[in-house]
């Protein structure tokens, strides 16, 4: 396609996947994967937030403020 737009399924010169439904900008492709890592790494880490920390490359308060952004709160277990 021409003027570098992906069409639904295509791929570009270097093998990457094109976007689907829709088109994404930047900012809104990192936030969804910045999403979904934090999410996942409180998940793995079973809601301890310096063990997610670490896997992630940040600080505990990054990390937080991480949370807070994206509205991901962690669950503590009582028992």
């Amino acid at each position: 396609m021409a003027g570098g737009q992906l069409g639904q399924g295509s791929q570009t010169a270097c093998g990457m996947a094109g976007l689907g439904s829709g088109q994404l900008t930047l900012r809104e492709a990192r936030d969804r994967v910045e999403r979904y890592m934090v999410h996942d790494a409180i998940e793995a880490s079973g809601g301890n937030m310096s063990k997610a920390a670490e896997v992630l490359g940040v600080s505990r308060p990054a990390l937080y403020d991480l949370a807070k952004k994206y509205g991901l709160c962690r669950v503590k277990s009582r028992g």
